[in-house]
């Protein structure tokens, strides 16, 4: 019996293995730690405080340094986290395993790299970060000179 992906245990948490290195960048993907299972796909909101929370709805993956407690009260309505700084240990990733947020931590620069409004898909298992393109742009273009 093979358990699906979202049920299984992040790398860290699987007996005496060593950890994977990162996997060299590639075009549209960001490589980090994955810390809380998952698969999910939203609009990201770059926040730097809790004070901005206001700005983050239904559904969307928040980007940001890292979390603390002041950062929780939107987790139910998340579809995704995803940090430039923590690990397995940290705030965001304790708490994201106990709402079963998919989660990346460790990702260098993410919070430039990711703007608000664009649609990634986040694999919370492998740690992996992927921007989806827009597919209306390449038509957009085709329209206009």
């Amino acid at each position: 019996f093979q358990a699906a992906p979202a049920w299984s245990y992040p790398p860290f948490l699987q007996h005496n293995k060593p950890l994977p290195s990162a996997a060299p960048a590639e075009q549209g993907k960001l490589h980090g730690r994955g810390v809380s299972p998952g698969l999910a796909r939203g609009r990201v909101v770059v926040l730097f405080s809790p004070s901005e929370l206001r700005r983050v709805g239904p559904g969307d993956v928040l980007v940001t340094r890292s979390v603390d407690p002041g950062w929780t009260p939107v987790f139910g309505v998340l579809s995704a986290l995803v940090t430039e700084h923590g690990g397995h240990l940290s705030h965001g990733a304790v708490v994201a395993r106990e709402y079963g947020l998919p989660a990346v931590t460790g990702v260098p620069g993410v919070t430039q790299s990711l703007h608000d409004g664009d649609e990634v898909v986040v694999d919370g298992l492998n740690g992996v970060v992927i921007k989806v393109g827009d597919p209306t742009a390449k038509s957009r273009q085709q329209r206009d000179p």
